[in-house]
């Protein structure tokens, strides 16, 4: 199965790989369904997430000192600043999401910020996660192509 399309569209797995490679493996966990009825993902402590829903992409980030969030959605005006429970709402709704782990509070909802390109929302989620243009376009596609031989590999070793 293909990890992206010519459109920029990423399997959520591609993300969880390109962000480990930032910021370690055992930093990064992914949930690649629905929040479980009651569970709060907001109880782990983690202060950033990158959440999926359908094919759109957008990233949270705790707002340092504070119980608000930042909603960061590349296809937005902007920044948004929400509450807990918004917060909350935007990942028990979402289709999947990845935690992340380390220090990515945000000091003010004045953070960096990707506005949408064409549909690398998943490339703009994870750079907006983590408060930086850590990732291009290119690095994302051939960190696809690179889980795409890794799953070839796996299945050919059966």
């Amino acid at each position: 199965g293909s990890m992206h399309d010519e459109y920029g569209n990423y399997n959520i797995h591609v993300l969880e790989h390109a962000l480990q490679s930032v910021l370690g493996d055992g930093e990064v966990s992914v949930n690649t369904g629905a929040v479980s009825a009651g569970a709060d993902p907001l109880e782990g402590g983690c202060s950033a997430f990158v959440c999926c829903n359908g094919r759109h992409y957008t990233a949270l980030r705790m707002l340092r000192g504070s119980s608000h969030w930042l909603k960061l959605d590349s296809a937005a005006d902007g920044v948004a600043v929400v509450t807990e429970q918004e917060a909350r709402r935007v990942l028990c709704t979402a289709t999947g999401h990845l935690q992340l782990g380390g220090e990515l509070a945000a000091e003010s909802a004045g953070v960096y910020f990707e506005r949408q390109d064409a549909a690398h929302c998943g490339v703009h989620a994870c750079n907006n996660a983590l408060g930086r243009p850590q990732f291009t376009i290119d690095a994302m596609q051939a960190t696809a192509v690179a889980c795409e031989r890794t799953i070839a590999d796996l299945l050919n070793d059966v």
